[in-house]
């Protein structure tokens, strides 16, 4: 893709990578946050979606194992989900007028064949 490929509002790769670059540090602070169970089960995820820790109430373990387990993949995936908003908002910021959304989703079918599409080979 390189320079050749540019969205409606003219952006290059070469500039969106150096915007990333310069907000670096920033990315690198991100931290999003999830709840679940009222609260008794707390989890908290990087910017590149890893999670960073899970924290449990003392009612937490209150609950069975199955009802626990649904509670964590709640608050890991709310807070995957908040470190991504964060990301946005910080390349929204860094870089004007760009939509890292809609960039998602117009890559994502590139990378991702539509439903009912022969995979590629090689």
């Amino acid at each position: 893709m390189g320079d050749a490929w540019e969205d409606g509002a003219g952006w290059t790769s070469d500039r969106l990578l150096a915007a990333a670059d310069a907000i670096q540090a920033d990315l690198e602070q991100v931290v999003g946050t999830g709840r679940a169970a009222d609260g008794q089960v707390v989890a908290t995820a990087g910017a590149d979606g890893s999670v960073l820790e899970v924290a449990f109430g003392e009612r937490a373990m209150r609950v069975g194992s199955q009802a626990l387990a649904e509670h964590v993949c709640s608050a890991v995936a709310d807070a995957q989900d908040d470190a991504a908003a964060r990301v946005r908002e910080l390349m929204g910021e860094a870089v004007e007028g760009f939509d890292l959304s809609a960039a998602e989703e117009r890559l994502s079918g590139l990378i991702d064949p539509p439903p009912g599409a022969m995979p590629r080979r090689g």
